[in-house]
C-alpha cells in the first residue's frame, strides 16, 4: 500500500479512537453525576431510615467515595452475623476510609429471627442496587466502545480490500500494457531478421531499411526498459533521494540548452522566460532534472513543426515561504478531458499517441509526477492556461526558507 495512504489511515484512525474516547469519558462522567445526586437525595436518605446509620459524612462525593457505603455496612452486617470473620485490620481499614457511623437497629432485639432475615434481605437488595448503579456506566461504555472499535476496523478491513483489488486491477492492466508495448517492436524485430536470414531481403537499399528499423525499434524496447526500472526503483524500499541545494533556474536553463538542437529542428518557436537570479531549492539533481527534461522532451515529441512553446518560471509565495513554478506550454493540440484525468498514470497514453512510433513509453510523465511529489512539490496539467496556448505542464517547487539555508 502507498506511504501516503498508509499515513493517512493512521490519521484517521487515531482521530477516531480520540473522539470516541472522549465521548466515554463524557457519558461517564454525565452517569456519575446523576449517580450522585442518586446516591445523595435517594438512596443515602434510604439506608439512613432502613440501617438507622447516623453522622455519613463521605470523605468523597464521587462513586469511588460513595462505594464505601458498600464495603462499610456489608462489613458490619457480617460482623454481626458471623463473629468469627470479624478481622480487626479489615475492620480499620474499613472504618479509616469512611466517615459513616453504623449503629445497631433497635428492632432488631425486638422482633423474630423471620424478620431479621427480611431487614438483611432488604439491605442487601439496596446495596447491590448501589453497585449496579456504579458499574452500570462503565459497562455501557465498554460495550459501545469495544462494539464501535470492532465495526470501524471491519470498516477498515473492507476498504482495504477494496484498495488491494483496485491495485491488483491497476498492476494487471500496467501488466498488460508492458507486454503490449514491448511485443510490438519484438514482433517487428523478428519478422525483419527473419526475412533476412532467409534470403529474401536481396535489395541492399531494403536491407538497410530493414536494419535501420531493427536498429529503431531496439532503442524503443532499451528505453522501454529503462523507463520502467526507474519507475519501479522510485517505489522499492532501498530507494533514497539525494538531497542538496540547487539552483532551480539554473538546471531550468542547463536542460533547455541541452535540448535546443531538437527544438530547432522541429521549427518550434522556443519562448524562454526564466529569472536571473538564484532560486535555491532542495532537491536531488538527477532526479529534478529528470523531470524537467521530461515536460520539455513532451512538448517536442507531440507537437507539430512549427508550433510554439513556452518555458516560463515564476517566483511566488505560499505561507510566508518561496514557491517556485516552471510551466512547459504548447500551443498543439488539445488534451481531452478523459485522458487528461489519467495522464499522470503508467503507460497512461493517448490512442493516437499509442500508433505512432514516434509517441513515449507512457510513464515518463508519472515517473516525474512521483518525484515531484517526493519532493514535496506538485506536477499538473493546465488545460486553461491561456495567454495563446492549449495547455501547460505546471511544476510547482517549494524553496528553501531561511532557517534551511542557514
Amino acid at each position: 500500500m502507498d506511504e501516503k495512504i498508509i499515513n493517512n489511515r493512521g490519521h484517521e484512525l487515531g482521530t477516531f479512537l480520540g473522539r470516541k474516547f472522549l465521548q466515554v469519558m463524557l457519558f461517564i462522567f454525565v452517569c456519575e453525576q446523576i449517580a450522585n445526586f442518586f446516591y445523595r437525595y435517594v438512596l443515602i436518605p434510604i439506608l439512613t431510615n432502613v440501617m438507622m446509620v447516623s453522622d455519613i459524612r463521605l470523605q468523597s462525593e464521587s462513586i469511588t467515595g460513595s462505594l464505601m457505603l458498600i464495603v462499610k455496612p456489608l462489613w458490619t452486617l457480617i460482623s454481626e452475623l458471623f463473629p468469627f470473620f470479624i478481622s480487626n485490620p479489615v475492620t480499620q481499614w474499613v472504618n479509616g476510609h469512611s466517615n459513616a457511623v453504623f449503629s445497631a437497629p433497635q428492632f432488631i432485639q425486638q422482633h423474630g429471627p423471620l424478620m431479621i432475615r427480611l431487614y438483611y434481605m432488604t439491605i442487601v437488595m439496596l446495596l447491590l442496587m448501589q453497585l449496579l448503579v456504579a458499574l452500570v456506566p462503565y459497562l455501557v461504555a465498554g460495550w459501545w466502545y469495544i462494539h464501535t472499535i470492532s465495526t470501524k476496523m471491519h470498516e477498515l478491513r473492507e476498504e482495504d480490500a477494496r484498495i488491494k483489488a483496485d491495485f491488483d486491477k491497476r498492476r494487471n492492466l500496467l501488466f498488460s500494457d508492458i507486454t503490449h508495448d514491448i511485443k510490438t517492436p519484438i514482433t517487428s524485430i523478428v519478422g525483419y531478421s527473419k526475412a533476412m536470414t532467409d534470403g529474401l531481403v536481396t535489395d541492399p537499399e531494403k536491407r538497410d531499411d530493414y536494419l535501420r528499423t531493427i536498429y529503431s525499434k531496439s532503442l524503443r524496447i532499451s528505453e522501454l526498459i529503462n523507463m520502467l526500472f526507474e519507475f519501479v526503483k522510485l517505489d522499492s524500499d532501498g530507494f533514497r533521494l539525494h538531497m542538496e541545494e540547487l539552483d532551480l533556474a539554473e538546471l531550468v536553463r542547463e536542460n533547455v540548452i541541452m535540448l535546443l538542437e531538437d527544438y530547432d529542428d522541429k521549427n518550434i518557436d522556443l519562448d524562454i522566460d526564466v529569472p536571473e537570479e538564484t532560486c535555491m531549492v532542495q532537491a536531488d539533481r538527477i532526479q529534478m532534472s529528470r523531470v524537467v527534461t521530461n515536460l520539455l522532451t513532451n512538448s517536442i515529441r507531440y507537437i507539430s513543426d512549427g508550433h510554439q512553446v513556452q518555458v516560463l518560471m515564476e517566483v511566488l509565495q505560499k505561507g510566508g515561504h518561496a514557491l517556485y513554478r516552471v510551466s512547459v506550454a504548447d500551443d498543439g493540440l488539445p488534451i481531452e478531458e478523459d485522458f487528461a484525468k489519467t495522464i499522470f498514470d503508467p503507460f497512461s497514453r493517448s490512442d493516437a499517441a499509442r500508433q505512432t512510433t514516434s509517441g513515449g513509453s507512457g510513464l515518463g510523465l508519472s515517473i516525474a509526477h512521483k518525484v515531484a511529489e517526493m519532493h514535496g512539490g506538485e506536477l499538473r496539467l493546465d488545460l486553461q492556461y491561456g495567454h495563446g496556448y492549449e495547455k501547460a505542464f505546471v511544476l510547482e517547487v517549494p524553496g528553501i526558507t531561511e532557517e534551511k539555508a542557514e
